[in-house]
């Protein structure tokens, strides 16, 4: 699979909720670097979100990138959180992929002023 490939799918995917999905699109020790969750394994953080998660919807805003294996996914993201709490940012999602086209790391970029609040307050209990 190609870099633009990879990236495609896994906005489509992510779109979806399909964690098993994108999980599948990350090398073995893929990890995931989040603002809300920090420096996580892939399945970890993927499990953590969707257990945040009651609702999610994706915009697509556009790729950049060159075929050295990095690339920039630009969407807004419309997330309803565990609690019912709603949120919408726009987000950077910076991914970087070996020569198979796999997801090696995957650092998420967004404004988490009112994210943070409302994800903190959903999970005060």
């Amino acid at each position: 699979m190609n870099h633009a490939t990879t990236a495609k799918r896994y906005f489509e995917l992510l779109e979806r909720g399909d964690t098993e999905g994108i999980i599948g699109l990350f090398a073995p020790q893929g990890r995931v670097q989040s603002p809300l969750y920090g420096l996580l394994p892939a399945p970890e953080f993927y499990s953590q979100l969707t257990a945040d998660t009651r609702d999610s919807r994706l915009e697509w805003d556009g790729l950049f990138g060159a075929e050295d294996g990095r690339l920039a996914l630009v969407f807004y993201y419309n997330w309803t959180l565990a609690s019912g709490a709603e949120v919408r940012f726009k987000v950077v999602d910076l991914l970087e992929l070996d020569a198979q086209g796999t997801i090696t790391q995957l650092e998420i970029i967004y404004d988490t002023a009112l994210s943070r609040q409302l994800w903190t307050a959903s999970r005060v209990k």
